[in-house]
């Protein structure tokens, strides 16, 4: 046959209703689309459970040891692979607000990576100093306004902190931050590292002074900065033994057995071509065109549906590495059901025919 003619006759299939195309593309789409959304799911749970674990502080190291951190080399460690800042921080003289004269407002130096820490909110252009949130909607404060103190001076808001009572180390919620020169010494070290690894936080040891790493006292310690929810945090072992790490696997023999189960009932009409002189690679190319028509209307409902769950439940930055692991079942599907498809008219025989009439 001509592959003119093989086509009208695979389009002849699909319009008439014989290659039970409606069935076909219900069932696929169902079926990859049903596994795509799954996966999306379950990989934007995994990341909700690390932008949680991170933005409640429990990837920040602290480093504590008073009067024994090396401010320069503390702010040195966001150097290192997997630090996304670090900075030092020490007591300094509480603050009195002209508005609350009777309240002291805990005060703190900090080195310029501090803030980075936690993620504060600042304005480049403003000089001066960083308040928890808390104490910001206590005074009706925002970036760029100056705070009033009771001596009569004013001291400019540079940025604002969030610090919830979440389960992090208390002391910090109701506070004011002031940068300093990284020169000197201080009493911790705040780090924050994603990915959590032993190797990177076994550097922030480097930070104490000469005389602290030589000191044998108990005191100085380092730990989380919130400890609530666990003491590490492995996305990539919770990515690899996920739910639907084999769902690729799973779709495809489901989609290999769809596609086999769809050609095997009409194996009458295929077994009466080839004996009416279709050959066999006519009848498979056929089936093949057949396929692709199918899968191309299916795959234009599922991709979309796909796309826009990811867009709606999964940040930019993990979008597309979340959407590729979605597109695998669906990939591997389609090729299965067309597989299948091969495989059924190949198992078909002529000599058979007589048999399947009976059958019908």
């Amino acid at each position: 046959m001509r592959l003119f003619s093989i086509c009208s006759e695979a389009w002849r299939s699909i319009s008439s209703g014989s290659s039970r195309c409606v069935l076909a593309i219900l069932s696929i789409t169902i079926l990859v689309t049903g596994s795509s959304l799954f996966e999306i799911s379950t990989s934007s749970s995994i990341l909700r459970q690390a932008r949680q674990y991170r933005n409640a502080g429990g990837n920040i190291m602290v480093l504590n040891a008073t009067g024994g951190v090396d401010g320069q080399a503390c702010e040195r460690l966001s150097k290192l692979n997997g630090v996304q800042a670090s900075g030092a921080i020490r007591e300094s003289d509480q603050l009195t607000a002209s508005a609350l004269p009777d309240t002291k407002i805990p005060s703190y130096a900090v080195t310029p990576g501090f803030a980075r820490v936690l993620h504060a909110t600042q304005n480049d252009k403003v000089q001066g100093i960083f308040v928890s949130k808390e104490l910001a909607k206590t005074f009706g404060l925002h970036e760029g306004d100056n705070l009033a103190l009771r001596d009569g001076s004013q001291t400019r808001i540079r940025g604002i902190y969030r610090y919830p009572d979440d389960g992090r180390t208390p002391g910090y919620s109701y506070a004011v931050l002031s940068s300093t020169p990284s020169a000197g010494t201080f009493d911790a070290c705040w780090v924050s590292i994603w990915p959590q690894t032993s190797q990177t936080e076994d550097m922030i040891w480097s930070a104490l002074t000469p005389a602290a790493k030589s000191d044998k006292d108990n005191s100085i310690t380092l730990g989380q900065l919130n400890s609530s929810l666990g003491s590490s945090f492995d996305g990539q072992a919770m990515y690899r033994h996920r739910s639907t790490a084999f769902l690729p696997i799973a779709v495809a023999c489901a989609g290999a057995i769809l596609g086999y189960a769809l050609v095997h009932v009409r194996r009458l009409e295929i077994a009466s071509a080839l004996h009416c002189g279709v050959s066999k690679p006519a009848l498979m190319l056929q089936i093949c065109i057949e396929s692709l028509i199918i899968i191309s209307v299916s795959s234009a409902i599922s991709v979309p549906i796909s796309y826009l769950m990811a867009t709606e439940y999964v940040g930019k930055t993990d979008r597309l590495q979340v959407l590729f692991n979605a597109s695998l079942p669906i990939l591997t599907a389609y090729s299965a059901y067309v597989l299948g498809t091969l495989g059924c008219v190949l198992a078909i025989k002529e000599k058979h025919l007589f048999a399947y009439f009976k059958e019908r």
